[in-house]
């Protein structure tokens, strides 16, 4: 007998993915990627954009207040208020005295005379200035590029002889402009001794003051004066920038600050302008 030999079994038969299936998984994973890199790149654009704003922020908090204190202190001597709180105008753009932007392209010169004293005999940088008390000094401040960054410089004076007493210092980087105008009382103190100010004027204006001034008349029938011992207030405002660029294209912008030309820009920095007034507290 023939013995039969039985192979019973079911074929399995394995199925992949259609042409359709992997078409559409393609697309998938393709938008996926797509959408991923654009969150990745929009949050590192925010976050450069953050950097750069904060930058140029905390320059010109930082001017603001560093010029604020010093501002403060013209005019002041420990026997009474100085005659002159303010170096008058001069025509160059160095030396002991104070500037307008029509000569200086990155803004104005601000020159503030005060008396050193054994308890405050520092330098606008806050370094010991080491002269005898009762020294009367000035502290210049300007902006200027240093190494390609425009910066706000100081350097404090001997304001009798005219020489320095340090050498100019940078105070802080990013500071592209620095504008002031100065609050001008017209009139004598009144019988309180308040001193209103009449108007805001350049140092242009306070060297040269316009004609309008000199027909000008006070409540007490005296004439108006225009000079620099009567300023008790000054506006001043400056405008700052990030350090670097952001990323993008270059994109055109105005900046105006005071009585200034409008800053025009037409690159990838962000600024921003700051402004104050300091109230002279000397007199």
């Amino acid at each position: 007998m023939k013995s039969a030999s039985v192979f019973s079994g079911r074929n399995t038969l394995s199925s992949g993915f259609t042409l359709v299936e992997l078409l559409v998984a393609m697309t998938l994973g393709l938008l996926i990627s797509y959408f991923v890199s654009d969150i990745l790149v929009a949050s590192n654009r925010n976050s450069s954009v953050s950097r750069d704003l904060s930058q140029a922020q905390e320059a010109g908090r930082f001017a603001i207040s560093f010029l604020n204190r010093s501002l403060m202190k013209a005019g002041y001597g420990p026997d009474g208020a100085l005659d002159q709180p303010y170096e008058p105008l001069c025509s160059g753009s160095a030396g002991m005295c104070t500037t307008d932007s029509s000569s200086n392209d990155t803004g104005d010169r601000i020159a503030i005379r005060r008396t050193a004293t054994t308890e405050n005999n520092l330098s606008c940088q806050n370094t010991n200035l080491g002269v005898a008390d009762g020294t009367e000094v000035t502290d210049v401040f300007w902006v200027e590029d240093v190494d390609g960054t425009p910066t706000l410089i100081c350097r404090t004076y001997d304001s009798l002889n005219a020489t320095p007493i340090t050498s100019a210092e940078s105070l802080v980087s990013g500071v592209e402009a620095l504008q002031a105008l100065y609050g001008i009382s017209l009139c004598d103190p009144t019988e309180t001794g308040s001193r209103n100010v009449s108007t805001y004027l350049s140092a242009t204006e306070i060297d040269s003051p316009p004609s309008s001034f000199s027909s000008a008349t006070c409540p007490d029938g005296s004439s108006a004066q225009v000079s620099w011992q009567r300023v008790y207030a000054v506006k001043i405002a400056v405008l700052t920038r990030a350090a670097d660029p952001t990323s993008g294209a270059a994109t055109e912008r105005g900046y105006t600050l005071l009585d200034a030309a409008p800053y025009s820009f037409d690159d990838r920095y962000t600024r921003q302008v700051f402004s104050t007034t300091v109230t002279r507290a000397n007199y």
